[in-house]
């Protein structure tokens, strides 16, 4: 009887450890769960991320400031769409780094983000 009793704890023990992996691989790594209520200076902004579909809020945008703090916001913004169109083209035609070094360049470079936003005063 001692026997089962082991193999019965180690097949329950097996299937729980299964069960956790599961759960951890389908998990996202970065939820929002309320958006930050205030606009982003793009100077401010280092990198970005899209939210997976099982977060709260799927498709939110995750700003990643120069302070490495995440701020989640609301897609729908004007001003965050506008810069998820100008994101988007630069992933259809280059590598994601290369896309990602494009992006950054773009924010940091303030006759460049005025061509994209047609502001013949300042290009």
């Amino acid at each position: 009887m001692q026997p089962r009793r082991i193999f019965l704890l180690l097949l329950l023990a097996t299937e729980l450890w299964f069960s956790a992996l599961a759960l951890s691989a389908n998990s996202p790594e970065q939820c929002c769960f309320e958006y930050f209520p205030v606009k982003i200076p793009k100077n401010f902004i280092v990198s970005y991320e899209v939210t997976k579909e099982d977060c709260a809020k799927p498709k939110a945008i995750i700003f990643y400031t120069k302070k490495d703090l995440p701020r989640c916001v609301d897609p729908d913004q004007k001003w965050v769409q506008g810069m998820s169109f100008i994101a988007a083209v630069l992933i259809l035609n280059l590598d994601t780094a290369d896309a990602f070094i494009a992006f950054a360049n773009l924010l940091n470079k303030p006759c460049q983000m005025a061509f994209f936003r047609v502001d013949h005063s300042l290009v």
